[in-house]
């Protein structure tokens, strides 16, 4: 899966084991909800989602006997809550209405259980250990539904890239459709649906309300017979005090059917295997602090000298600080490997600069064995 964790401040946290999700209908709106069991003073939190968009819109309020007043809206801006919920709990059914700026409609929902909800993607191998087949989430992730877009096919190095859009929102990620063995392609085609899959559940996630806003673009991609290659940049403000974006670097060998990280591809002196442990051990970080982040800022310096020179603007871009080098990945490109760079946040802007590629040629010594002769094959294509 993902070899970036985003750290998206989502409005709700994990689903509790014990929340009840029910099914039906406000007014002629399919919708799910799901409510969070009532603290010891009656006050209730969940969510609920439109089978139209399935974008999450918290919801708050209390519970009193057998009745419940809802609000709908954004937690952090209580001017924001304007749908309100008036609702009757009568065995596993709710019953009731919705109201908002003066419109009223029926609410009729029941109870249901996600375990009786078909889900085709769980025959997907890269995503049946995560949490979009847990409760509410394994509904959500189910309506996903990834569209090919006929007009929409490059074909690169002799591979054929069909694009697909989901349909609810504005998604766009390719699928390999020809110039691989078919295994090879079938692998590969579950990788990236379960990469879109995880974009639709995190826009989900995300909410909705007027400033909440969530979009993913392939900003580059490289495949050959070797590698499948790809910069994916995920635009996000979910709540919270600011906005945020972040990128993930996906490298997939399309000869042994594995998904690679920068470890794989390029090992500087003390190389640690990231995996070994905690997904972010010890030993990783400081190999990336010390051996990998000086190793890069010195051969950027060398080749990029212009991009170095000091500043005495603050919001100049200091690539220069090794620190901004150390966590980021590697992307494949035709030209060599694109390096990311990460900064604060208030110095976001500066992130993944174009122009931070060092060729094969001057990272052979450093280039894995078993994949530098591919990987010094590219720049002879």
């Amino acid at each position: 899966m993902k070899t970036t964790i985003l750290l998206l401040t989502f409005v709700i946290t994990a689903t509790l084991l014990n929340a009840q999700i029910y099914s039906g209908k406000i007014g002629k709106y399919p919708v799910y909800l799901e409510l969070e069991p009532a603290s010891e003073n009656g006050e209730l939190y969940g969510r609920y989602f439109y089978n139209s968009s399935c974008v999450d819109l918290p919801i708050e309020g209390k519970k009193t006997g057998g009745k419940l007043t809802l609000y709908a809206g954004s937690f952090f801006k209580e001017q924001d809550q304007k749908e309100k919920f008036n609702l009757t709990l009568k065995g596993n059914s709710l019953n009731g209405t919705w109201t908002y700026n003066g419109k009223s409609l029926k609410v009729s929902l029941k109870a249901t259980n996600e375990k009786t909800v078909s889900n085709s993607f769980k025959t997907n191998p890269f995503v049946k250990e995560n949490n979009f087949f847990t409760g509410y989430e394994n509904i959500r992730s189910s309506m996903a539904s990834f569209m090919a877009l006929d007009s929409f096919v490059n074909l690169k190095n002799g591979i054929q890239l069909q694009w697909y859009k989901e349909k609810h929102w504005n998604s766009y990620l390719f699928r390999v459709s020809k110039g691989l063995p078919d295994a090879t392609m079938k692998w590969a085609n579950q990788y990236l649906e379960s990469e879109q899959l995880g974009d639709f559940c995190d826009r989900g996630s995300c909410g909705s309300g007027e400033y909440n806003e969530f979009s993913s673009d392939v900003t580059d991609y490289f495949v050959n017979a070797d590698f499948l290659s790809a910069n994916i940049l995920t635009s996000y403000y979910c709540g919270g005090a600011h906005p945020d974006f972040g990128s993930r670097k996906p490298i997939l060998d399309l000869k042994n059917l594995r998904e690679l990280n920068t470890e794989d591809i390029l090992q500087f002196e003390g190389v640690t295997d990231r995996n070994t442990g905690t997904e972010y051990n010890e030993n990783w970080l400081t190999y990336r602090d010390e051996n990998y982040a000086q190793s890069v800022l010195k051969m950027m310096k060398a080749a990029y000298p212009d991009e170095f020179t000091t500043s005495e603007n603050e919001e100049d871009c200091n690539y220069d600080d090794p620190s901004v080098w150390s966590l980021s990945d590697v992307m494949i490109t035709e030209d060599g490997l694109l390096f990311g760079a990460y900064f604060y946040r208030a110095a976001r802007m500066c992130d993944d600069p174009e122009w931070a590629i060092l060729s094969y040629s001057e990272l052979s010594e450093y280039l894995n064995p078993a994949y530098k002769a591919a990987l010094l094959n590219i720049e002879k294509q």
